[in-house]
C-alpha cells in the first residue's frame, strides 16, 4: 500500500511545485498547502499501518511456530539461521510486491497527469524515498521481533 501511495505522493509533490509558481494566486497556494497536508497524513497513516501489521504478524507467526523453532534448535540449527530464513521469507515477496504496486500506480497516474509530472525529479525522489522507508519499516519490524524468536527458542 505504501508504495502505491508513494507514486501518488510523488506526483502530488511535482504538481504542487507547478501550482506554487511565483505568480500563483492565493487560492492556488492554499490548495497546494492543503494537498501537502493531505499527502503527509496519508503517508504517515500508511507507514503506521505497515509497521503495526508487520510487527503483529511477525510476533504471531513466531508464537504459532514456536514448536517448529524449538525442533530446529534441537536439530542444531542456530538462531541466526532461523532468523535469516524468516527475514528472507518476508523481504523477498515484499520487494516484488512493493515494486509491482509502484509500477501499477505509475501506470494509473501516467494518463491522468502525464509523463512530465510522473518523472519530475521531485516526484521520483519522493517515490523512491517513500518506498525505501516503507521497506525499511518492515525490515525494522522483523528485527524487532528477533528477541521474541530468541525467547521462543530458549524456552526449549
Amino acid at each position: 500500500m505504501a508504495s502505491f501511495v508513494a507514486v501518488f505522493a510523488g506526483t502530488g509533490v511535482a504538481l504542487m511545485n507547478v501550482m506554487s509558481a511565483e505568480n500563483a494566486a492565493a487560492d492556488d497556494l492554499a490548495l497546494a498547502s492543503d494537498m501537502r497536508t493531505g499527502l503527509v497524513i496519508t503517508l504517515v497513516a500508511s507507514f503506521l499501518m505497515v509497521a503495526a501489521s508487520v510487527g503483529v504478524n511477525q510476533a504471531s507467526d513466531i508464537l504459532d511456530q514456536r514448536e517448529l523453532h524449538r525442533s530446529l534448535h534441537h536439530l542444531g540449527m542456530p538462531l541466526d539461521t532461523v532468523d535469516r530464513a524468516r527475514r528472507r521469507a518476508i523481504m523477498s515477496p515484499l520487494l516484488v510486491t512493493a515494486i509491482g504496486s509502484a509500477l501499477c500506480a505509475g501506470a494509473l497516474v501516467l494518463p491522468l497527469l502525464g509523463l512530465a509530472l510522473v518523472t519530475a525529479p521531485a516526484s521520483l525522489l519522493t517515490i523512491v524515498l517513500v518506498v525505501a522507508v516503507g521497506i525499511g519499516v518492515v525490515w525494522v519490524s522483523t528485527r524487532a521481533t528477533r528477541p521474541l524468536l530468541a525467547r521462543s527458542i530458549a524456552a526449549a
